[in-house]
């Protein structure tokens, strides 16, 4: 059963295909926060942790303009999953990746020592654990418990779990993007 909050997020990303802006953007206010915090306390630099949360947010972007792909069942699932994808390939690749922003035409972003503080309050202000509980479903819960360092279920069945719904979800269109 998806909790509330999940439920609204994707109703948001729904309208937002329909063409509303501000219903992505209080989907992005609502989760920036959770995201940033998640990646960085997995990156050494505020710079590099900026470029994740923005190339995040462009693929959710992507997603939602391409009519083909379908709209998350759990949003903040599928955003966690891309920030790790990403962060993964900016360690294999010495760089982070700008692919979705370079395909949505968006212009590269200036940090200036404010913004980099504001991502250390945000970051401190944010309890990942908790807001996790509150998002997600008992199952995931349980598997982020048993583990917390490694997951407990092959990836495959991990991700079909935290897109909620089987081994087809697994292998959805773009699934592989958030590996």
């Amino acid at each position: 059963m998806r909790h509330e909050s999940a439920i609204d997020d994707r109703d948001l990303l729904l309208q937002a295909r329909d063409g509303s802006a501000a219903a992505f953007e209080v989907v992005y206010r609502r989760r920036y926060p959770l995201v940033l915090s998640f990646v960085t306390k997995r990156v050494r630099e505020r710079e590099q942790a900026a470029d994740l949360l923005a190339e995040t947010f462009a693929a959710l972007l992507e997603l939602v303009r391409n009519q083909r792909r379908p709209i998350p069942v759990i949003p903040i699932a599928w955003l966690l999953l891309t920030a790790r994808y990403l962060i993964i390939t900016s360690y294999r690749k010495g760089q982070v990746e700008a692919a979705a922003r370079a395909r949505l035409a968006m212009q590269p972003m200036t940090i200036e020592d404010g913004d980099l503080q504001r991502i250390d309050e945000v970051a401190a202000e944010t309890d990942l654990l908790r807001q996790l509980e509150e998002l997600l479903p008992a199952d995931q819960l349980e598997a982020l418990r048993a583990h917390p360092g490694r997951p407990r279920l092959p990836l495959d069945r991990q991700r079909a779990a935290l897109l909620g719904g089987g081994r087809a979800a697994a292998r959805q269109p773009g699934a592989a993007d958030v590996a």
